[in-house]
């Protein structure tokens, strides 16, 4: 996780992630690091860290590399979940969608 925050990556703005992030304890059994069981920090923080086992979860295993083509089509444009973000309704990739029309 450090080095995908240290490459961009950021948390959102979430108090019970906040809280479960901080108040989780940890050990070392070897070379591995073991989180706290979920049921002793749902009962110790008062809720249950749904939100904190998402993100644990992420970065549980490492993600293979694909041995297919990676080459993105010319006319492909990359999904920046973000966009609306940098651009609100001005994005260059946003469209108008009426399901009901």
């Amino acid at each position: 996780m450090l080095q995908w925050i240290r490459r961009g990556g950021a948390l959102p703005e979430n108090a019970s992630l906040l809280a479960a992030l901080t108040q989780t304890t940890y050990t070392f059994q070897g070379a591995k690091l073991l989180l706290e069981p979920k049921v002793d920090l749902k009962e110790r923080i008062g809720f249950s860290p749904d939100e904190f086992n998402a993100l644990m979860l992420t970065f549980a295993h490492p993600v293979a590399v694909s041995e297919q083509s990676t080459a993105v089509p010319e006319d492909e444009v990359e999904y920046d979940p973000f966009d609306h973000i940098r651009w609100g309704p001005h994005s260059p990739h946003a469209y108008e969608y009426e399901p009901f029309e």
